[in-house]
């Protein structure tokens, strides 16, 4: 209506261009589907094999100083650890023990207080049975 001639004609010439191309792709086939891509191989790696294997033993490689400052290190802290370990068995022996004292403690004091419930029910027993005596006499 207000679009310039040749404007409008140009804007018909590109709808009926795809509109084509459109028609063409139906008859062509489905959707659009990305290539696969290729599958990579595994790396399979041979075996280093060793003439004298001896199982157990540690392959040490480098300067000696620094294997030798790497055996210490672990020296050390084996050590440490066994350190701690012991402590512990210390620590738990001790507690062990404090809690037996304590035990003993215990049963001591109630053994004590038994004792002493016993006595003062005994002397009970002997003042009600002066105390009847008394009531029967009068």
């Amino acid at each position: 209506e207000k679009i310039h001639e040749g404007v409008s004609e140009k804007i018909r010439e590109i709808e009926s261009v795809y509109t084509t191309k459109i028609e063409s792709a139906k008859k062509e086939g489905g959707a659009v589907i990305r290539p696969a891509k290729p599958v990579k191989m595994l790396r399979m790696l041979e075996p280093e094999i060793e003439e004298n294997f001896t199982p157990g033993e540690k392959k040490r490689k480098g300067d000696a100083h620094v294997l030798e400052e790497q055996k210490l290190r672990y020296k050390v802290r084996m050590e440490k650890k066994g350190a701690r370990k012991e402590i512990r068995k210390d620590t738990a022996f001790l507690a062990a023990q404090k809690a037996a004292e304590l035990r003993a403690k215990d049963a001591d004091r109630r053994q004590k207080t038994k004792d002493l419930l016993n006595s003062l029910a005994n002397q009970e027993g002997d003042y009600q049975k002066l105390q009847r005596k008394k009531k029967k006499k009068f």
